[in-house]
């Protein structure tokens, strides 16, 4: 969310590659006390990483219902001047509907960002929970991104996003979690079975969503989902060496039949044995070596602690 600069000295230093955004909110927030300040902030992060190899920096405005129409237009101009993605929580609730339809005279969240001109190719929309064939629509005129976050929605309660019709639409759609708080997990391949399953549910069709469809969400529709499908997203001569290898001979992945539904319904995310992220090994057989994991672990765990003793002495409910 804030302190992106900071990420990304982490996300460098690992090795990983990454696309960051600043948030940006119409309330004081620990960088930013103003919307203003938020795209300043921002706009530094762009300048220092801008040439970056592996880190794209971003906009990321909260939401459409907590920011004003004219600082999402500002931001929209200046991704195009600055050629950066935005990424923004988007027709993600009732209560985003609804503020939204009392500001614009009753349009819907994708609608009113048409209407103001805040949607282009550098676009990227997270949820898109409450959309019918209209808005959807738009978003593809428009060349829009989205994240489709199936466990985040799950635990939130705010329904099932029509991602197979998006993906069937020829939209650019992607897997993704939202933070580690909405769903628990920042881990993509604890989506797969969620997502292969509960789209078979809403839409009672056994067939619906097949693995590799998943796969496919999973890999290069995440990388067209950023526009980045060029670079990333699969194993083709010429693009970057970002791999993950999978432990195929762990007990819960025997026996393959079909790799991608292998992946989709019985892979673990501690199935991965090796990363390589543009060439390099960052993680082999499961051991990190960038960093040192142990000294990372404690140092989040001492945090772990002042966060539980501000919670129980504001008396909040985790859950």
């Amino acid at each position: 969310y804030y302190f992106e600069d900071e990420v990304a000295k982490t996300v460098d230093q690992i090795g990983m590659r990454a696309v960051l955004g600043e948030t940006i909110i119409q309330f004081p927030v620990a960088s930013a006390k103003t919307p203003e300040d938020g795209i300043k902030y921002t706009l530094n992060f762009i300048e220092q990483y801008k040439n970056h190899p592996r880190i794209t920096p971003a906009f990321a405005p909260h939401g459409p219902y907590t920011n004003s129409t004219e600082t999402l237009q500002t931001i929209a101009k200046l991704s195009i001047q600055y050629d950066v993605p935005v990424m923004m929580h988007l027709a993600e609730s009732k209560r985003e509907r609804e503020v939204i339809a009392k500001r614009s005279g009753g349009l819907s969240p994708i609608k009113y960002m048409e209407s103001i001109g805040a949607l282009n190719s550098n676009f990227l929309a997270a949820h898109v929970i409450d959309a019918n064939d209209e808005d959807i629509a738009i978003l593809k005129k428009h060349d829009v991104g989205v994240a489709h976050n199936m466990s985040a929605n799950i635990k939130s309660a705010k329904g099932v996003a029509p991602a197979l019709k998006m993906f069937n639409d020829g939209l650019r759609i992607g897997l993704g979690t939202d933070g580690p708080m909405s769903g628990n997990t920042l881990s993509t391949i604890d989506e797969f079975n969620q997502v292969a399953k509960v789209h078979k549910l809403v839409n009672k069709d056994r067939a619906a969503m097949p693995p590799i469809n998943v796969i496919e969400m999973a890999t290069i529709g995440a990388a067209r989902a950023l526009h980045m499908e060029d670079k990333i997203g699969s194993l083709e001569v010429g693009k970057l060496a970002d791999i993950i290898v999978i432990d195929t001979k762990a007990p819960n992945m025997i026996p393959v039949y079909n790799p991608y539904s292998a992946l989709v319904y019985s892979a673990y995310a501690t199935n991965v044995k090796h990363s390589v992220v543009d060439g390099k090994l960052l993680m082999e057989n499961r051991n990190i070596l960038t960093v040192d994991e142990k000294t990372v672990r404690d140092e989040a765990l001492k945090f772990a602690d002042v966060v539980r003793k501000t919670v129980v002495e504001s008396g909040e409910i985790v859950q």
